[in-house]
């Protein structure tokens, strides 16, 4: 009989537990009735059930701490949980600790676990979430850009090892018209300014951590001697070759001109 009334008290725990993600909390089932105590057994029921971490928040691909977990009331002798925990992760079913390594993302979800003996059990309802590992070595495929003012970039398309990343991040703003794509970390765009080189720090990050990389961008206009009046207007020769000595402007030999 009491071991009926745990298995009935243990499914409404469950049901409810299905409904309350992320939630946790400790309830206590000692039995209803005087019931003589086991020979060698428990002399009372468990009233509670904790775990050492919770809420747990875990990474995939990383070995977790041993949860622990404390009870008052009678001594516990077996554990059991329900849904089945995340890939990788193990309840011990004589001393509760949940061990091992989550092996894939996982959102958060609430386990009913049940702590009994006996003559009665405690249910703690524990809510675990596996995240994806952080992203690593972030590259790009140019990381000098020297772009004509006026002429769409080719897209730079970045790549990352590790996980997956979520979003993208630069500093300082990239040059006028030129765009990040915040979930893609793509870079496209048609500059519309001169502007110097300058160095740009991009960050690739999710819930677990971030990696960075640096790309150089200058903005130039072309300018071929001989045909001035077709890539700078109306500008001063001399100004353009100020531009030149400075940076701003790229040179080419004439009967070069694409």
């Amino acid at each position: 009989m009491a071991l009926l009334r745990r298995l009935s008290v243990f499914g409404a725990l469950l049901a409810l537990s299905l409904t309350l993600v992320g939630t946790t909390g400790c309830v206590g089932n000692g039995s209803s009735g005087p019931v003589p105590p086991p020979s060698g057994g428990a002399s009372a029921a468990p009233t509670t059930l904790t775990y050492q971490t919770s809420p747990a928040v875990y990474t995939k691909g990383t070995a977790i701490t041993a949860n622990v977990p404390a009870s008052t009331g009678g001594a516990i002798t077996s554990y059991s949980v329900a849904p089945a925990l995340p890939a990788g992760l193990t309840l011990s079913t004589t001393s509760g600790q949940i061990t091992g390594t989550p092996m894939g993302v996982a959102p958060v979800a609430t386990f009913a676990i049940l702590g009994s003996n006996g003559l009665g059990s405690a249910v703690c309802l524990l809510s675990i979430t596996v995240n994806d590992a952080a992203p690593a070595g972030l590259t790009y495929p140019n990381p000098v850009l020297s772009l004509r003012r006026g002429t769409a970039v080719t897209a730079q398309i970045p790549t990352t090892t590790g996980g997956v990343p979520a979003t993208y991040t630069v500093a300082p703003a990239l040059p006028v018209g030129l765009v990040l794509n915040a979930a893609t970390g793509v870079i496209t765009g048609t500059p519309s300014a001169v502007s110097p080189s300058a160095t740009f720090t991009l960050t690739a990050g999710n819930a677990s951590g971030s990696t960075t990389c640096q790309i150089a961008i200058a903005v130039v206009i072309e300018y071929v001697e001989g045909h001035g009046a077709s890539y700078a207007g109306p500008v001063a020769i001399e100004a353009i070759r100020a531009c030149i000595k400075r940076g701003y402007v790229t040179a080419r030999e004439p009967g070069n001109r694409e």
